[in-house]
Parts: C-alpha cells; structure tokens; sequence
C-alpha cells in the first residue's frame, strides 16, 4: 500500500493550507490582539483584544532578558522562584548548577528569523551550558522556541540532568519549535505537551538517556517532527526507553498525511538504542529513516494510525546496515527494511490482546501470542519470566513502568546536610510521600550508569530513607529513583565527589557538639574510651563532656565519626583543624558499618584549658561542617 505524505519543500511554501505570518510592519497592524514597535521612536503600537483603548489596561512590557545571569559561575542553587518572562543563563566555564522547583513563563517570546539560538535575545529559553548542571521539579511554559536548551554549541562531558519537570505550551514561534533541544543529557521522568514541534530534539548525546518522559500533543505548528526527534547523529549508544508518546498532529498540507512520528530517528542516524517505549495516535509510530546504521529497536509498543514503521528515503535506496528490530508489536503497516535484521516482531493481522486499548492500556492479556514470543536481548530483556521474553513494552508478569512527573524527594549526606555526597558515603533522602521497608534505590551515576544502593533505615515522621552511595558510582550529579513495594516512585539528586566530607554531631543535625569519642592511652600502655558528649533526659539537649589534658604522660586521641572521608587520596590529604591548630590524621578510613568514616587525631597538651573549641575537618581541600568539643 502506498501512502502520500508530507516531508519535502512544499511544507516551506505559503499556500490556502499552509499558515504563515508576516512580522515587522506597522501596516499590518489590522487586527484586534496585534501589537507593533517602532524602535527608533520607543513607540509601542497596540490594538487591545476588546478594541478599547491601551490607557484602560495595565499594559507590561519585558525589562530584561535575564533573571539569573550565571556566565562564568558554579555550584549555585536556584530554587522555589517564579519567573516571569525572563530567561536563566550559563556558559561552558559554569558548572553543578541546580535550578529546582521554579516556575517560569514566557521565558522566551520571539518570533523573529535569523537571531542565534545562544546568544541573549535568541529563541533558546533556558540556555544551560557546561557540566553537570540539574533542572528538576520544575514548571516551564509559554516559550516561542525551546523551553530549554542544554548542551549547546559545544559538547560537555558530564551532561545536564533534566529530570521531574513539566513542560508545556512552547515552540509556537513555528521555526525549530521544540520543547527541549540538547547536544546531551539525561532527560527522565518529564511530562512535555503542547510543543510547536518535537517534544525532545537532541544530537549527539554522548550516550545521554531519554528515560520514562510522557510526551503527548506535539507537532502542533509545523511538521515533520515527533515526541523525540534527531537527524544525522551519532547517538554512541544513546539510549530511548520508557517513554509514554501519543497525539503527535502535524499541520494536513496540500491533503497529503502529515508527517507526524512517534519515536523519530531521522536521515542519517546511527548508533541509537530505541526500546520498552509505548506509542498511540499518531500517523507513524516510529521512523528509522534511511540511512539507519546499526540503530537497535526492540521491545517496543508501537499503535500507530496509518504506519507502524517509516524508513523514508531523503535520496536513493532505503539503506538500514546493521540496524536490528526484534520484539516489537506493530498494530500497522510497516515499511519494507533492506538491509536490517527483522525478527520476533508482532506484525499487523495477530491481535496482540491488549488489555484496553480503548483506554490506552497497551499491557498483555493472558494468552496474548506477544507472552514468551522475544528473544533475549541482555541486559534491556533481563528479568523476564518463563523461556523467553514477552513482545512489546510491558512484561506481563510485572506493574507497568510509569513514564512522567513523579513525587519528588531531596538526598543530602546524613551527616552534614550539605549537598554533596561520595562513593562510599552515607546519604538521607526526604521525601515527600511515605517511604516503606520494601522500598529500593536505584543511582543513576556521573556515567549514567545504574547502580543499586544499599538501603539502610526509613522512618516516616517525616518521610526519610537512609542509603549509602554506591562505592562505583562515578563522580558527576547522580539522579536517584527511590520505589517503593507499591511502585510509588520518588526522584531525587545528588552531586558525588571523590570525597566529601561531614561529620556527624551529637544531636544529627549537622551543627553543634561533635558524635565523637576519646581514646585515652594510659602510661602503661591500658586504654580509656569515653564520649565528648552526654545526654540530658531533663532538658532534652547533649551536653559536652570536656576532655581533660592536664596530664601530660597521657596520649588523648579524638576519635570523629562521619561519611564522604574513605576515598581520600592520602593520609596527609587530612587534617583536623581543633582550636585553630592543624593537626595531622593518625587514622582516616571507613568504620565498618555502612557509609560511616572514622577520623583520629592526637590531641596535644598545649590545647588544654582552651574550652569550646571548633574542630573543623579537611581533606583533600574539602572542609567538613564545623563543629565543637570543650577542652579543660
């Protein structure tokens, strides 16, 4: 069957079915709700939606491009703002900044041609350059090109982290009209809708992750474009998977179908890992479109209306060398695929038995001939029950996966409360929803690698979970996928350091009288252990015990207790800093017990009778949180 469709020059030509605007002239200024300025003159032409007269409204005009101006700077914390037509920049020497729990608006409006995406006045919205950087918990809407733009021009080498967030009401400038652009990231659990064009459009990503979005009516200006998009890119391994992707409209020119995809790996594209990903109403499901070199497409679920598949050719033959598509359910036609291996997918004619497809629910009824029909595919496929995989996005046996904004949660190191964390090291996520004993996390690292943390208390008042940092992990921000035995996910994240130390305080809060202990080492060789601290049932507070160094023969060792140390690069990379006197670590390594460091140090005579003192730990350059013991 041949289908007619959209993709060549005539989408670029204005026609009775093609919108287009003019911009820039005050003569076409002849409708209600149209405004024009005239530079030279600082004159703002405006015929209000009423036809009434400007001097009766409140009428607002942008000040400033920039709310935040972050060029040039480092580890700064955006959080709990709104914004209001203004944007957020950085460059390639910025780095580790976090934007969370923003709400911004028109963070772009612009419609004219020819301005760079990157520079103030462009149409990039958000513009996030350099390394490791996070955008999460946050609401962006109303941009006339991208709400946000990570990556550009140049390629980083740890990528932003752009996860939790949502998205909507952009790219209705018509020209790139993307909701996301990115040379790399991490996109996960993102919910993105009402996009001029694609929902996430992105180039090389250096093995970035597009992971659990929900990505739905887009293509709404243009055509040509999908939930994700990307054209003649290298993906080098990047990965596509658990995302939820549905009305995708794309403009009926000329009566031809638009050219509206699903999962859209344009001319030219290679080296991309497209699985588990659920797509419905739209005219093409998916596109590999020629040449797709060594593209791998597997376990998906594909309900498209008129294509399951397009391998569109810009030029010559359709050219598919070691691409592979296997596992997939196709509910429609799919283009022949020269050159590519095709097998164990679920083509048109066998009904796969979804559960509702009328509500969308694209899970497997018993009997459904998709169930053990896969092959396996390590380690995308790994866990399935009975012999073999089952065809398509869900597994039968298993909860289907979530894709979208999900409950957020905050990690911080369980002793000092600070930000930053380390292979190694104890950390507290609170949550915003209860956790329970069944509850697992997942880190995603720096390399954006998964990797189970070893869980080690919850409590709920309020809801905190105790885990330590995987000892693999890979410096960079990690993203943490805390679920619990009912499948209630919470996200959260975290930078992780070679080192970062903290040490704990007696009442945990980070602050005050050091959790630390005294060795005291006798004459004659016995040993004395005591607390620096007791606690006082009547006033509910701890109380420092000082340390006696009145007697000279006595060795007195101070014994701290914290996280984030054991990956020190040396011992003489730490020092104790008590009473404003560098004191070298005689010990500086884990304790035994989970995420838990020990430090100690030989306390000298000459600090007696000096009472409260701070006692402030350093390694490798990094300072720990301050805290006391009293010395008499």
């Amino acid at each position: 069957m041949k289908f007619t469709f959209t993709k060549a020059n005539d989408a670029l030509v204005p026609g009775p079915s093609n919108p287009y605007y003019l911009t820039g002239k005050l003569a076409e200024l002849d409708s209600a709700g149209e405004w024009f300025i005239d530079a030279p003159s600082s004159t703002l032409y405006l015929w209000m939606p009423s036809s009434d007269s400007p001097g009766q409204h409140l009428v607002e005009t942008k000040h400033r491009q920039l709310a935040f101006d972050m060029r040039g700077k480092s580890f700064i914390t955006v959080q709990g703002i709104n914004i209001f037509a203004a944007s957020i920049f950085s460059d390639q020497n910025s780095q580790y900044l976090l934007l969370d729990s923003l709400n911004l608006a028109y963070v772009s409006h612009d419609a004219l041609e020819g301005e760079s995406p990157y520079s103030l006045g462009g149409t990039n919205g958000i513009l996030l350059q350099g390394n490791n950087h996070v955008v999460r918990n946050s609401t962006i809407a109303y941009s006339s090109g991208p709400a946000l733009t990570v990556g550009y021009p140049a390629e980083s080498t740890n990528q932003p982290r752009v996860f939790n967030n949502t998205i909507h009401d952009v790219g209705y400038g018509a020209d790139s009209a993307i909701g996301i652009a990115a040379t790399g990231a991490i996109f996960a659990y993102n919910t993105i809708y009402n996009a001029g064009r694609a929902g996430i459009s992105y180039s090389t990503l250096l093995s970035g992750r597009i992971l659990h979005n929900h990505i739905h009516d887009v293509v709404l200006r243009t055509n040509d474009g999908g939930c994700t998009y990307t054209y003649e890119s290298d993906g080098k391994g990047t990965e596509i998977a658990y995302n939820v992707c549905h009305d995708v409209h794309g403009l009926l020119l000329n009566n031809k179908i638009p050219y509206a995809n699903g999962i859209y790996l344009d001319n030219g594209t290679s080296n991309y890992v497209v699985h588990h990903n659920v797509v419905w109403n739209t005219q093409f499901s998916a596109a590999l479109n020629s040449p797709s070199t060594n593209n791998l497409a597997f376990n998906n679920t594909y309900v498209g209306l008129t294509l399951g598949l397009s391998v569109y050719s810009a030029s010559g033959p359709v050219q598919m060398p070691g691409t592979t598509i296997s596992n997939n359910i196709f509910t429609s036609t799919v283009e022949p695929t020269p050159g590519a291996t095709f097998r164990n997918n679920l083509l048109p004619g066998t009904d796969p038995l979804f559960v509702d497809p009328a509500h969308n629910n694209y899970q497997l009824q018993p009997g459904s001939p998709a169930i053990g029909s896969g092959i396996a595919i390590p380690p995308y496929t790994n866990g399935y029950s009975g012999d073999a995989p089952d065809i398509g996005a869900y597994d039968h046996t298993k909860p289907a996966w979530k894709g979208g904004v999900q409950a957020a949660a905050y990690t911080v190191s369980s002793a000092s409360y600070g930000p930053a964390t380390a292979p190694g090291s104890g950390a507290v996520i609170f949550g915003t929803v209860p956790f329970d004993q069944g509850t697992s996390v997942l880190v995603t690292d720096g390399a954006g690698v998964d990797i189970p943390a070893k869980f080690v208390y919850v409590v709920n008042s309020p809801p905190q979970l105790a885990f330590e940092v995987p000892t693999a992990a890979a410096p960079g921000v990690a993203i943490i996928t805390i679920t619990n035995s009912d499948g209630t996910i919470s996200l959260s994240s975290a930078p992780v350091f070679p080192v970062a130390p903290g040490l704990y305080s007696a009442d945990t809060t980070g602050q005050g009288l050091a959790a630390a202990g005294i060795l005291r080492v006798k004459a004659g060789g016995s040993q004395i252990y005591s607390q620096v601290d007791t606690y006082n049932a009547t006033t509910a507070q701890y109380v420092a015990e000082p340390i006696d160094l009145s007697t000279p023969a006595d060795q007195v060792y101070l014994v701290l207790y914290g996280t984030g140390i054991r990956g020190r690069s040396s011992l003489g990379g730490v020092t104790v800093a008590v009473g404003g006197m560098n004191l070298p670590a005689i010990f500086a390594g884990a304790q035994g017990l989970p995420g838990l460091d020990q430090v100690n140090v030989l306390l000298p005579n000459s600090l007696a009778g000096k009472g409260i003192v701070a006692v402030v730990l350093t390694v490798d350059g990094q300072t720990a949180n301050q805290l006391t013991i009293t010395i008499k």
